[in-house]
């Protein structure tokens, strides 16, 4: 997934060097369309996306920085009927470190996340243009369960996940489910039969082998969504 992504930005580059090669020779009424700064645009939402995916699959959060560098370094070098400019500067705040979150922690909700805010000017002959924007990419999970007792130390448990991309009900593509009980630290995977709402909506269901004492039961959901952003949620499930 992270190559394809940065396949893609590469390949949105090209367009925009194709595209300003050509209008270089067309009437001014077709330049001054803007589709070239379009595609830019295009290929910086990708590759944002691409360094979320690096980060939040490999833990590599200098990915972002590192796409963002090497695009704005073809961007600015490619042969256009205008100079381009561009700055850009990656989230330092509210969880954000070098332009990605990675919040995942014991409450149910997990979130990993790429802000970055761009400015990008071009100057030539016969048109010139200047814009600012932010783009933010956003997976969350959210997380509950609970188990009933099926006979002495084995045990039911069912757990909802809705999963999430810029708080709009998104698609998982892959999971892998882990339990900890009695708080010995000890997590054991699980194969776990998923039911698909349809709406972003999932829910786990797996059989546990307990010590037998009523205590709460750790769940570790990891999912990826269609995107290939990977994010992680922990919840505690109480016994019904």
């Amino acid at each position: 997934m992270v190559i394809t992504s940065l396949i893609v930005v590469m390949l949105l580059v090209s367009a925009v060097a194709y595209v300003n090669e050509t209008q270089k020779n067309s009437p001014v009424s077709q330049v001054e369309g803007g589709f070239g700064l379009a595609a830019v645009r295009q290929s910086l939402e990708h590759a944002v996306l691409s360094g979320l995916v690096n980060a939040s699959n490999s833990g590599n959060e200098s990915a972002l920085q590192s796409n963002l560098e090497r695009l704005k370094s073809v961007l600015e070098n490619v042969s256009y009927d205008a100079i381009l400019n561009l700055r850009y500067e990656p989230l330092n705040d509210t969880g954000y470190v070098g332009g990605v979150c990675l919040s995942w922690n014991e409450s149910g909700r997990g979130v990993s996340g790429a802000c970055v805010d761009f400015a990008l000017n071009s100057s030539g002959n016969l048109h010139s243009s200047y814009s600012e924007f932010s783009v933010n990419v956003t997976s969350s999970v959210d997380v509950a369960g609970s188990y009933s007792v099926v006979n002495g130390s084995l045990v039911e448990v069912n757990v909802d996940c809705h999963v999430w991309n810029e708080d709009k009900p998104a698609a998982m593509a892959g999971f892998e489910v882990y339990y900890e009980y009695g708080g010995l630290g000890v997590w054991h995977p699980t194969l776990a039969n998923v039911t698909d709402s349809g709406d972003g909506s999932y829910r786990f269901s797996f059989a546990a082998q307990t010590s037998g004492s009523p205590n709460p039961l750790q769940v570790s959901l990891h999912v990826r969504d269609v995107r290939g952003v990977s994010v992680w949620a922990n919840a505690t499930c109480m016994q019904v």
